[in-house]
């Protein structure tokens, strides 16, 4: 049933259509509208537009609906190139022009700040990425079976509904070079993919990691060896200037892709960086921003917030990468890590690049940050944090206060969970200096954001 939008006593229901203005950008790049006091979220619709949709939930006074076709259409519309587009979950953004999604990105945190810490007409720069497309340096993709044959997949947004690609347009060329080889082998041997429902079937993911022209390439399996595995490294080495293979053993039925066991078959054991004087190894489960671009761009403004008499707290401080650069600006720096193979590799790479002023601490960043900060009293604590998406410990913060720590550095890629923290530092005498976004996932609706939050008597630091 089609319903004119003038229509304002309307009892909004589950599959009717409307026509509708879109007057709003959602958190995730969505089109917003509202229609009798109900709010309905549109993906793939921009504000402006005027647009067909059809209701697909209706809960109160949110709705969700779906695009059915756009009648005037947004002057920042694009064509998406992907042929995947809508269908696999990766992107959501293709069908907007690189300045709508950099100002979907900035509202996404400027809404963030007002709603959870109250604060508003506050700066935010953005800095874009260099690439539009092909800028991953990492991917993982489900291997399942797609009409009787086993393919490299993606799944569909907000499911494990599975679609089968031949390439992915963020991904680097190389990962891209993998996928076909590997659809190639999948195909000419017939290797049993895996199937979420019964737990059977061998080849699970394809994780495939890139640095330059190097790659690690992971084949995760539900099972204990790979069949043809010499038939495959001979199609790599034939199409594939310089690789690494290994298996990674997982039998368990849950969500985590890698396990802890690893076989190693053939090539390069881990790939080699190096940035500001700091070389590190790069394996096929270490953590490693996805862009390297923006990476470099997130590290290089963080460094330069400090000085050499600082002694920099880096709590949530993974492999040490950025804990190790740090330690060539600044007086001190003590990493904080629970994760003890981290904390593991982060000592190898101080041991690697000679460094002096670094301590790797492993454990609870929320149990020892307050023991670390009272040994401390006597320095000029500054500290960075970078928090996984459910953001900092509120002990972690509280401790922050207590020691009247005078700088924090917050990289966060959740900019909801961001502003709650702030709020919490803001409540006890803290001020939001600063705030960058960083385009670190161009096409989706994520953005990287870093924060300067500083005590009143400091904020020309």
């Amino acid at each position: 049933m089609l319903i004119s939008a003038i229509c304002y006593n309307h009892n909004m229901k589950k599959n009717d259509e409307i026509i509708i203005t879109i007057d709003d950008i959602g958190s995730e790049g969505e089109g917003i509208c509202h229609f009798d006091g109900i709010t309905i979220f549109v993906p793939f619709a921009l504000p402006g537009e005027k647009c067909k949709i059809h209701i697909l939930k209706v809960d109160k006074t949110i709705a969700w609906a779906k695009l059915i076709g756009v009648v005037d259409q947004s002057k920042e519309r694009v064509i998406a190139p992907c042929p995947y587009f809508k269908k696999c979950g990766g992107c959501t953004l293709q069908h907007a022009s690189r300045h709508y999604q950099i100002k979907c990105k900035r509202q996404k945190i400027q809404t963030a700040l007002y709603k959870y810490s109250g604060i508003k007409d506050i700066n935010i720069d953005m800095i874009d990425s260099n690439l539009d497309y092909f800028y991953r340096n990492k991917c993982a993709f489900p291997i399942r079976e797609v009409n009787g044959k086993p393919s490299v997949c993606m799944f569909k947004i907000n499911s494990h509904e599975i679609v089968k690609i031949d390439k992915c347009l963020i991904a680097q060329p190389i990962i891209n070079n993998v996928i076909n080889i590997f659809n190639e082998f999948l195909e000419k041997y017939n290797i049993s993919a895996y199937n979420e429902q019964t737990n059977q079937g061998l080849i699970k993911f394809l994780v495939i990691r890139t640095l330059q022209e190097s790659v690690l390439i992971t084949i995760v399996i539900n099972g204990n060896s790979l069949p043809n595995k010499n038939e495959l490294i001979n199609m790599f080495s034939a199409k594939l200037h310089s690789f690494g293979l290994n298996l990674n053993i997982n039998t368990a039925n849950n969500n985590v892709i890698l396990s802890n066991e690893f076989e190693y078959l053939y090539g390069l054991r881990q790939l080699e960086g190096r940035e500001n004087n700091i070389s590190y190894p790069i394996s096929s489960n270490s953590f490693m921003q996805v862009n390297d671009f923006i990476k470099n761009q997130i590290y290089n403004s963080v460094i330069e917030k400090f000085n050499q008499n600082d002694v920099v707290i880096d709590a949530y401080s993974g492999a040490g990468l950025l804990s190790a650069q740090l330690s060539k600006k600044v007086k001190h720096v003590y990493g904080i890590e629970i994760i003890e193979a981290a904390t593991k590799n982060a000592n190898e790479l101080k041991t690697a690049n000679n460094i002096q002023n670094l301590t790797n601490i492993n454990g609870d960043c929320a149990k020892i940050l307050p023991e670390l900060v009272l040994g401390l009293k006597d320095e000029d604590i500054s500290i960075v944090l970078d928090p996984p998406r459910k953001g900092a410990e509120k002990r972690v913060l509280e401790s922050i206060v207590k020691a009247n720590i005078h700088k924090v550095v917050y990289i966060s890629c959740n900019p909801a969970t961001l502003a709650r923290d702030i709020k919490i530092l803001k409540d006890n005498g803290y001020i939001l200096s600063s705030v960058c976004g960083y385009n670190m996932f161009p096409q989706t609706g994520h953005v990287e954001t870093v924060a300067v939050i500083c005590k009143n008597n400091n904020l020309n630091t």
